[in-house]
């Protein structure tokens, strides 16, 4: 091999190998999230406020296949789910109602303003004078944020009509985490569980 197509093999491998590294560095970790939101039966109706309220952080829905691949999200198959236990120790407890469950993983979660994912379930209700204005029972947005630390960002709110006319019980708490811990978010009438690990740990 000349000089000069030494010096172009060296270039080649070294411009690979930076293109690699950079790869491998945008990648970015990924981690797992396990979420439980659920409804505490026996919280008072109290202090619950008027529809509209305020305006959700809106997020990327279950089923938006690019916005999920853009926001690097892949939504797990519920057979999949992590916080099985935890799910049926709930269902069976007569004070706590569970609502939903969500399993995803996340590549190099932002520090803020990340992708949030929509979460919707149960009933619409109704409300306005005509009752043309719907709104899911539950619904809101869930994120992984990662700093110095990772954490967990709920801005949920529940519907409920229990005391005559419908009243919103928010949610809104933003919560460092520990990797593979279970942590406990709550407020007047919801909670969440959440666990985040780290996939290559």
């Amino acid at each position: 091999m000349t000089v000069p197509l030494r010096a172009l093999a060296a270039l080649l491998l070294i411009t690979l190998g930076a293109a690699l590294s950079s790869s491998a560095f945008a990648q970015g970790p990924e981690y797992r999230v396990d979420v439980i939101v659920f409804l505490d039966r026996h919280a008072s109706t109290e202090g619950g406020q008027p529809l509209p309220g305020r305006r959700l952080a809106p997020g990327v829905p279950l089923d938006d296949a690019p916005g999920l691949a853009n926001a690097r999200i892949t939504v797990l198959p519920q057979s999949d789910f992590a916080l099985t236990q935890q799910w049926n120790r709930l269902n069976n407890a007569q004070r706590y109602q569970p609502l939903v469950k969500l399993s995803w993983l996340q590549v190099n979660p932002p520090e803020k303003n990340g992708p949030r994912l929509l979460i919707e379930d149960g009933a619409v209700v109704t409300y306005g004078e005509d009752g043309s204005n719907p709104i899911k029972a539950l619904s809101g947005s869930i994120a992984l944020e990662m700093g110095r630390f990772l954490h967990v960002d709920a801005d949920l709110r529940y519907v409920s009509s229990e005391s005559g006319a419908p009243r919103i019980y928010p949610m809104r708490e933003r919560r460092r985490v520990r990797r593979g811990e279970l942590h406990y978010l709550d407020s007047p009438r919801l909670g969440l569980l959440a666990r985040v690990v780290r996939v290559d740990d």
